[in-house]
């Protein structure tokens, strides 16, 4: 169990560092990594796919990590988003998002909640 924390906060600590734009599904799981200090996050709930791409070329992004949830609902939007974002010459870390799946284990990026109370030490790790 100390190891997969360990993990885990590395990971967390690794997203923190990142400029890639993360894309999540709603305001929940924002604002459950944002709990956790990642802050270059993208909330696309209520917006419409191609108004996402524009904001992102706009923005010159050239990679994102798509968090969308781990259900079938979830995967399905992941998968659509990745052919529209890489159509249009965004990259997409999947990576990344096959890491989180592993080290997290939770079907909703909103489970990270859970985490944050139930699991996580607070040495010096800072939960905002």
């Amino acid at each position: 169990m100390i190891m997969r924390t360990i993990e885990q906060i590395k990971f967390l600590e690794k997203m923190k560092e990142t400029d890639k734009k993360v894309i999540v599904e709603g305001m929940n799981d924002k604002n459950a990594l944002k709990k956790l200090g990642v802050n270059n996050l993208l909330d696309i709930s209520g917006k419409a796919t191609y108004s996402v791409i524009e904001k992102l070329m706009t923005d010159n992004t050239s990679e994102v990590i798509i968090l969308t949830d781990f259900d079938r609902e979830g995967v399905k939007k992941f998968k659509e988003l990745a052919k529209l974002l890489n159509h249009n010459g965004i990259k997409t870390d999947d990576n990344m998002r096959k890491r989180f799946r592993q080290i997290f284990r939770i079907i909703k990026i909103e489970e990270l909640n859970y985490f944050i109370k139930n699991q996580m030490p607070l040495g010096n790790f800072h939960v905002i």
